[in-house]
């Protein structure tokens, strides 16, 4: 009589943890052997998934965000951050980052606030970045243990109308007949002819000037 070689379990084995390999959660799984396969009843292998962010406020492409607005950035599970793990850079008010101090953190992990020492400028770009090497998971199952990449996010502050932050001379100044009157702008903007009207009475005619060596400018 020919009995059959007994059941490998070493190919099996190999081709389960190939397949959890490419399991995209994590957990801890059972497979169960054949019946007549030598040894335990069940194989348990334990994976684990690389952190990531889940969300970000503002969201990405997000326009019109208040320039008193903070960055939260929630990850998908419990996480370590280290050093200068996140940072922003906009296209007017420059960068700012953890690691510099300029953007202080509130810890509620897997929730981190990330509040601008000052505020955003009107109508810029920013781009915030959360730095891979520098998150890691708090659970014990390793590889992996970091993100796999960077994270990037952008968005655009809101716009604000220009406004008039002072004149020369002050208001209700006692002037010369020839004074020169200074208006000074939140930002550049451009004049059009008729914007400006003087009330003393009566019409009165005005030479418009072009300031060019004061920021910002109008013509």
């Amino acid at each position: 009589m020919r009995r059959s070689p007994p059941c490998s379990s070493a190919a099996p084995a190999a081709q389960l943890l190939h397949a959890v390999g490419h399991h995209q959660r994590s957990g801890q799984y059972r497979f169960r052997r054949g019946a007549q396969s030598d040894g335990p009843d069940t194989l348990a292998i334990t994976i684990d998934k690389a952190p990531e962010v889940q969300s970000v406020s503002p969201l990405s492409g997000a326009t019109g965000v208040l320039i008193g607005s903070n960055v939260v950035v929630t990850f998908d599970e419990a996480v370590t951050v280290a050093g200068n793990w996140a940072q922003l850079v906009c296209t007017t008010s420059g960068t700012r980052s953890v690691g510099a101090g300029t953007l202080a953190v509130t810890d509620a992990d897997p929730v981190f606030t990330l509040n601008p020492t000052v505020d955003l400028t009107a109508g810029e770009s920013c781009t915030l970045t959360v730095f891979a090497m520098q998150v890691t998971d708090d659970d014990a199952i390793d590889p992996p243990n970091t993100m796999p990449v960077d994270f990037t996010s952008n968005f655009v502050t809101q716009d604000l109308a220009p406004q008039i932050t002072g004149t020369t001379p002050v208001a209700a100044a006692v002037v010369n007949q020839n004074q020169t009157l200074t208006l000074n702008f939140s930002e550049s903007v451009d004049v059009a002819a008729g914007a400006i009207n003087w009330s003393c009475g009566g019409a009165v005619a005005f030479t418009r000037r072009c300031r060019r060596t004061v920021s910002p400018a109008w013509c």
